[in-house]
Formats: C-alpha cells, structure tokens, sequence
C-alpha cells in the first residue's frame, strides 16, 4: 500500500482531504499509514493519527488469529477480531480515543473523524465498525 501511494503521489491528496474534514478509517495496513510513528521497521506514513504502531505486533503469518472483545460504544455482542499479521498500537496521543482492546491494547481508535483498527472487521459479518464510520463521516457522531 505504502508503495501504491508513493507511485501514485496520494500522499498529499489524502492529507489536503483529512485536512478539509474529510473522514478516513483504516484497517490493519491502512492503521500504520495512518499511524504518526512506525516501527518494525520504520516506514514513511501520512501521520494523520497520534498513535506509534508496531508493525507485525502479533507476530508473523503463522501466529494470525481470531479473538472478540467487548466495545462499549457499539454495545453488544462482543466485536468479532481476525489479527492478520496484526500490529500493536503501542502509544496514543492526548486526543486519541480507544473504543476497543485487544491483549491489553487499543485495537480500535479514534481521533477526530479518523478511526483504525489493528484487525480486520471486513472479513467478518459484523458491520457495526463500518456503520459507525458512516456516522462518524455523516457527523452524526
């Protein structure tokens, strides 16, 4: 991904969008693009959410996984985890809101009208992250 949007020169579009109001959100991968550090290694970023993220947290493929954890703000069920090569958000700044935690992690954030999440919610059938980020780019929340 990283490559794609230094090919593509979208760093700055993105960044003049988040700058104008526009709402991101960002799954796995997409939560280190957004990230204001990487490590593991360092990486360039758009650096458009206040949180260091440790690339491949969970460990590799092989230790890929599945888990739930509760999310009070989108109430119950528990929400549904698929860690891919996961990362770690391992620090968050002032403004940075963690919805949700994994292994005593934030796994779910937001800040402003930008969320992330460390899992991937796509792959499962719960749609309560997605409709959120609808609200969220609404203004509705």
């Amino acid at each position: 991904m990283l490559k794609f949007l230094l090919e593509e020169d979208l760093f700055e579009p993105l960044r003049t969008f988040h700058q104008r109001g526009g709402a991101l959100y960002g799954t796995c991968a997409g939560t280190i693009l957004l990230a204001r550090a990487v490590q593991n290694p360092a990486q360039q970023s758009l650096a458009l959410l206040d949180i260091e993220i440790q690339r491949n947290g969970y460990g590799r493929q092989l230790e890929s996984h599945l888990g739930a954890t509760p999310c009070p703000e989108l109430g119950e069920p528990d929400l549904p985890l698929v860690m891919i090569r996961a990362p770690i958000i391992s620090a968050t700044g002032a403004d940075v809101h963690v919805l949700a935690k994994w292994r005593g992690q934030p796994a779910f954030v937001r800040e402003g009208r930008v969320l992330a999440t460390t899992f991937h919610p796509e792959l499962t059938t719960d749609t309560r992250i997605h409709a959120y980020f609808l609200e969220v780019a609404a203004c509705i929340r």
